[in-house]
């Protein structure tokens, strides 16, 4: 069987890298940043900004010290605090003049507290922090005992001088207290330059970015804003034919065709400013596709994302680049399998919905645009399918699909539905004499004979074709409208002698549109609710009911009831009567299994109609097996009806059956309905595994004419002979039920009695 997929499930087998690569760009966003700082005083708003201070419980506890000094005892124990913490501890007044320091101070800077006490905080802050540190000083407020958690944003960075002039680097907090009534500045600071967990970590973080950029399959790039690489990973070998050392300080646009780069030159520059976050909102994908350009093989398709970019000594971006091409060639492949019939590699219905939604759009934008639509349906390929088997019919529609492409010129599509159903749409045709010239050359080329390697040893076999062709936009301006109109005009082809091509028309008549509407409401019916089993009883002499037969009822929405013969026809014919049967079955049992659960009903059968193609199916055995075990129905209160016609039509298979079902499920019966119909029958009860007769309608209805007694007389004769029950069905009138009981039969049906009622009714009736 052809496995049909849609672009929905070709969109699921592309395996996208948003994710992948939003993880390795935030990885590679964490390591780059440390390890591009020559000193590790740079590491520190990196730090910062991503939330983790360096500050430990002890400077905390300072600063959760700092509001409590109301008394000499109190301040007393705050020195004593200062003078034991490692952190460097300066007193200034509103001048920013140092007016005390702590000993850790004077360790740090390398003074003595009479050679620090008078000068400027600015003394030992070298000069490109001064700004830093006044505004942090100029926002000083005393400390609340409501805020005493540090902020990141309280947190200030700065390189400061010893009095040898060394450079450290440091991190301080500034804030406000009081002291003798009188407000002061307070600046905590810590010596950074020896911080080995700081350095153990950048080393680290190095050493991760560098194995992570040299392990992964994606090239690493890292720009400036001028588009010049100032960093690549190995992998640029592998994609782009550079040794890493050939790219450093080269134009970034080296790697791509120069129309390539120009479209995009502007796009990338975007990327520096705006944070991955916030790209899909400010419009920018998190992933273009591009292609990029090997130094020895040509042009690939690539795919390329970016990190944040970060302003170091000028803003830099990490571009992480992938070939793509395998993706590309897999993705090309799914779409052949989702567009295309995998037997005839003809457009299946996804590719013609597609193509037909882009016509009707061209249609509208251009009036002068005109077109056919065929639809076809091959005359006689079920019986080759049947005869030779299913690979010789594969075949014979590949074959047919070669001579419908030959037929068509170039701008002309071909698509095959499923089966033996092709449809045809002619671009182009500016009358319509020109289409019917184009049937013409359908329909010769499907005469011809049919040469199959499987047709065991069958020199050629013939086929002939129905098409029906609607004029777009003469016959419809939508698509469900002209392939509507196609298949009502392929049906009239075959009512009227098959082998023929007919234009739709509305003189087609509402017969045609009646019967395409059935078939597609038949379709949607169960689904829809619109479709439900009732049940008719069958009664003894004293009409107390013995059993029931299921029967099917549509109501649909807008026409209200329709008569089974008015669609079973038409299900059989397309094959759905398979799926409705199994439906009937299945409904059937659960309505016996709900009649069985009555007070009154508990031995009560329920008789159900099985399909002649639906016994015909190889899994029919199984099919009721499965369904008596899925609704828990007694098989002795199921009755299983099959016509005379049909068991007449193979009955020593069917016999066969029979008892293999029977064999299987203890008390089950089966009855022959319609019997008297096929008299050739009879002479195959004695071997039938049946169990009960139900006399065809037409004899009960016209019951007193003389030849008709004597058919029916006949009929009662024989099941008494052979132990058969015999059930007389569409009794209308007392004279016949009288005639019956008088004879002995006991198991009678019809209006006179109950007409069919729903399972919600029957409770309530008995």
């Amino acid at each position: 069987m052809t496995k049909n997929y849609s672009l929905q499930s070709i969109e699921g087998k592309i395996i996208s890298l948003d994710d992948k690569i939003e993880s390795i760009s935030s990885s590679i966003a964490r390591y780059r940043d440390i390890s591009d700082f020559s000193d590790v005083s740079d590491v520190i708003p990196v730090l910062l900004d991503k939330g983790e201070s360096l500050f430990d419980g002890m400077f905390q506890s300072i600063i959760q010290n700092l509001d409590i000094i109301s008394s000499s005892e109190e301040e007393a124990s705050f020195n004593l605090i200062l003078e034991n913490t490692s952190d460097a501890v300066i007193e200034l007044d509103d001048e920013n003049t140092i007016i005390h320091v702590n000993s850790a101070c004077l360790s740090i800077f390398d003074y003595r507290e009479f050679e620090l006490v008078g000068k400027s905080i600015y003394d030992i802050i070298i000069t490109s922090y001064h700004k830093s540190f006044d505004e942090k000083s100029s926002k000083l407020a005393i400390i609340n005992s409501n805020e005493h958690e540090i902020k990141k944003s309280d947190i200030d960075v700065f390189r400061g001088i010893t009095k040898n002039g060394k450079v450290k680097s440091f991190e301080s907090f500034s804030t406000s207290i009081m002291r003798d009534s009188k407000k002061i500045k307070l600046v905590i600071i810590r010596d950074l330059t020896y911080n080995k967990s700081l350095m153990d970590e950048l080393k680290e973080s190095k050493n991760n970015y560098d194995a992570l950029s040299e392990t992964i399959a994606e090239v690493i790039i890292r720009i400036d804003e001028k588009y010049k690489i100032i960093f690549a990973n190995s992998a640029v070998k592998q994609v782009f034919g550079y040794e890493r050392e050939e790219l450093i300080n080269k134009d970034f646009k080296i790697l791509f065709p120069i129309s390539e780069f120009t479209r995009y030159e502007n796009e990338f520059l975007k990327y520096f400013y705006v944070d991955f976050k916030d790209r899909t909102e400010m419009g920018l994908k998190k992933v273009v596709e591009i292609l990029g350009k090997n130094k020895n093989r040509g042009v690939s398709p690539m795919e390329m994302s970016f990190g944040n970019a970060k302003d170091i000594s000028g803003r830099t971006l990490t571009c992480i680049i992938r070939d793509i091409s395998s993706r590309k060639n897999i993705e090309r492949k799914l779409k052949q399998l989702a567009f295309h019939d995998k037997l005839t590699s003809l457009g299946n219905r996804e590719l013609f919905d597609t193509e037909m939604k882009v016509f009707f759009a061209d249609l509208e934008n251009n009036s002068d645009i005109n077109g056919a639509l065929f639809f076809l349906d091959l005359d006689g390929f079920k019986k080759i399918n049947d005869t030779f088997g299913h690979h010789a019919g594969d075949e014979l529609l590949i074959q047919t699909a070669k001579r419908l492409r030959s037929t068509l010129r170039d701008n002309d599509a071909v698509y095959r539905f499923g089966g033996d159903e092709f449809v045809i749409l002619l671009r182009n045709i500016r009358k319509k004499s020109e289409a019917s010239i184009v049937a013409g050359n359908v329909l010769n080329e499907i005469r011809r004979p049919y040469t199959l390697k499987y047709s065991k040893g069958t020199p050629s076999v013939n086929i002939g074709v129905s098409i029906g062709i609607s004029l777009i936009p003469e016959s419809g301006n939508n698509i469900d409208t002209v392939t509507k109109n196609a298949d009502i005009a392929m049906y009239r082809a075959k009512e009227t002698g098959k082998n023929r091509f007919v234009f739709y028309s509305k003189k087609l008549g509402v017969s045609a549109h009646e019967r395409w509407d059935m078939e597609q409401g038949m379709k949607l019916a169960i689904t829809n609710g619109e479709i439900d089993m009732f049940y008719q009883p069958i009664v003894d002499e004293n009409r107390s009911v013995k059993g029931f037969e299921a029967l099917i009822r549509w109501f649909h929405p807008s026409r209200g009831y329709i008569p089974p013969d008015k669609y079973i026809p038409i299900a059989e014919e397309t094959g759905f009567i398979i799926p409705m049967s199994n439906w009937i079955l299945e409904k059937s049992c659960r309505g016996l299994k709900k009649i069985n659960s009555f007070p009154w009903g508990k031995n009560i059968y329920v008789s159900i109609n099985l399909s002649a193609k639906q016994f015909d199916h190889k899994d029919i055995v199984s099919n009721i097996e499965s369904v008596i075990k899925r609704t828990g129905v007694n098989p002795s209160n199921l009755r299983l009806e099959l016509t005379e016609t049909s068991i007449m039509s193979a009955p020593e298979r069917i016999s066969s059956i029979m008892e293999e079902i029977k064999s299987k499920h203890n008390g089950i019966k089966f009855v022959v309905d319609d019997f008297g119909t096929g008299y050739s029958s009879l002479s195959y009860l004695t071997e039938l595994p049946v169990d009960s007769l139900k006399i065809d309608l037409s004899f009960v209805t016209k019951l007193f004419q003389k030849n008709n007694q004597k058919i029916v007389n006949s009929i009662l004769n024989l099941s008494e002979s052979l132990e058969l029950e015999v059930v007389a069905e569409g009794i209308e009138e007392m004279e016949q039920s009288k005639y019956f009981t008088d004879r002995n039969c006991n198991s009678l049906q019809g209006y006179l009695f109950s007409k069919a009622q729903s399972l919600k009714d029957l409770k309530k009736s008995y």
